[in-house]
């Protein structure tokens, strides 16, 4: 009984130390996307189409503000079975390398369209949230166009409004 007393133990007590160490480094913070949710809570108006590129940022922004709808609240399975067109449409934009983005597997030039068209038209967006580490490729696109101002920054996040096309 002794020895399998000391194996419990030692398992309970480097299970518990491996998974603390684990959730430091790979889990979010409880106030994840706060500052950024609180924001568009009182300063956007109710219903407005937040779009934002990774679906596991859904809970916390959902959290945190109930007043706005958002794009990406589920597994992108759900949306490629929806819309393919849509979901390649995102896809393109979270990867955000290119000011411009397409609803087929390839982007070819003849079937591309700027991100400023397919967010306000496809996806009724009326803001945009940019996770600059996840990506900054789109944030340096939405900066350098004028269909985008930016409304809001903290040290992780941009919020860019949509403004009227030009």
């Amino acid at each position: 009984i002794g020895l399998l007393t000391t194996v419990f133990l030692f398992t309970a007590v480097y299970s518990t130390a491996k998974n603390s160490a684990s959730m430091k480094t790979s889990a979010y913070p409880p106030d994840h996307l706060k500052e950024t949710a609180v924001w568009l809570k009182e300063n956007s108006q109710p219903g407005e189409i937040v779009f934002h590129t990774a679906w596991d940022s859904f809970p916390p922004l959902f959290f945190w503000n109930q007043k706005n709808y958002y794009i990406n609240g589920a597994d992108p399975i759900f949306q490629y079975a929806f819309n393919k067109e849509l979901y390649w449409k995102n896809h393109f934009i979270a990867l955000g390398g290119k000011p411009y983005t397409c609803g087929y597997p390839a982007t070819l030039q003849e079937t591309s369209e700027d991100l400023y068209t397919v967010l306000s038209r496809d996806f009724s967006a009326s803001y945009v949230i940019v996770e600059l580490d996840r990506n900054s490729g789109l944030n340096q696109n939405l900066a350098k166009d004028s269909h985008f101002q930016k409304v809001f920054q903290t040290e992780k996040e941009v919020i860019y409004k949509l403004t009227l096309s030009l």
